[in-house]
């Protein structure tokens, strides 16, 4: 029987396995994680290998998603405010004025966030980047 042509793969199908179960459990974030990780085992690859077994693996990079960070209180109040308001025209809209604060970073950008998922995942809480807010 003929070897198969190109040079054998480093890192074997088990940890391969451990390491698309950790990342959909939530457990490797970043593919640096996974870097590390292989680098305790002792395999010598780089960062941008890892990159390469994530897009293996089917992940992609997404950006996360913002949501506010609601409590039941503030859904509550916000649905009252909605239901007493139900019924306005659109003259009465008109006399509503609306206003939004502008945030400014001084030094930089926050960064854009985010997630490694399978392109058939659901969205899970960890997916999403809670927003308070002031910041």
């Amino acid at each position: 029987m003929k070897a198969a042509p190109g040079r054998r793969a480093t890192i074997g199908e088990t940890t391969k396995s451990y390491i698309r179960r950790q990342v959909i459990k939530g457990e490797f974030k970043t593919a640096k994680a996974a870097h590390q990780y292989l680098n305790g085992l002792g395999y010598t690859i780089g960062y941008s290998e890892a990159l390469k077994l994530f897009k293996s693996m089917n992940f992609r990079a997404k950006i996360k998603a913002k949501k506010p960070l609601l409590s039941k209180q503030h859904n509550e109040r916000r649905l009252a405010w909605a239901m007493a308001h139900k019924d306005w025209t659109t003259d009465d809209w008109r006399r509503m004025t609306f206003s939004d604060e502008t945030k400014i970073n001084v030094f930089g950008s926050n960064g854009c966030k985010y997630y490694w998922s399978r392109p058939d995942d659901v969205l899970q809480p960890r997916h999403l980047d809670l927003t308070v807010k002031g910041g």
